[in-house]
């Protein structure tokens, strides 16, 4: 999502040091480099990575490797560098589930990087090889959709909107604003 803020108005929960490291490690990970300096991964070569995120475990590193194929590590270091120290400067928040935890905004915008039910870790909907929509996916949803106070836009989260189209949720009224109305800042999930 933060490819498509203004990088100097938002602010990553939790800090950007994580988030730089990650980039780099991935970086030199393509590239053959040494990886040692990055001690929360452990994987020895671009491939097993690569494997990985196509797994239940690290579908959420995903769109990593996206970065890379698209050439866009440098690009994106760039903007998290150069965002906001300050929440309360911020006009966008940047937020992972797990930081969000006890924390509520105004206004939640949720990521599409949620799984949804009956969808594979692939990306790909195959009615002979569904997977079951683990107790984990369904919890880290409801957390994230839960931490909008007035506002909650689903409009790019494929798995809020399944859910809500498989269990006949539509009688739920859910604001999808196309402006902020106030100052208060957008917490993306």
């Amino acid at each position: 999502m933060i490819d498509t803020l203004d990088a100097e108005k938002t602010y990553i929960v939790g800090g950007i040091s994580d988030l730089d490291n990650l980039l780099d490690y991935v970086e030199d990970l393509y590239s053959g480099r040494s990886v040692s300096g990055y001690t929360k991964l452990n994987f020895v070569n671009w491939a097993k990575f690569e494997a990985h995120t196509k797994t239940t475990g690290g579908r959420h590193m995903a769109f990593l490797v996206q970065l890379v194929h698209d050439g866009r590590v440098g690009d994106m270091k760039t903007r998290v560098r150069s965002t906001t120290e300050k929440e309360q400067d911020a006009q966008y928040i940047l937020s992972t589930v797990h930081m969000a935890r006890g924390r509520q905004w105004k206004r939640v915008k949720l990521a599409n990087d949620f799984l949804y039910p009956g969808q594979r870790v692939d990306g790909t909907d195959k009615d002979n090889m569904q997977r079951s929509w683990s107790q984990l996916d369904a919890n880290l949803l409801y957390v994230a959709a839960s931490r909008a106070m007035e506002v909650l836009d689903i409009s790019e989260c494929s798995a809020a909107l399944q859910c809500m189209k498989n269990y006949k949720a539509d009688s739920i009224s859910v604001a999808i604003p196309s402006q902020p109305s106030d100052p208060f800042p957008h917490a993306m999930v």
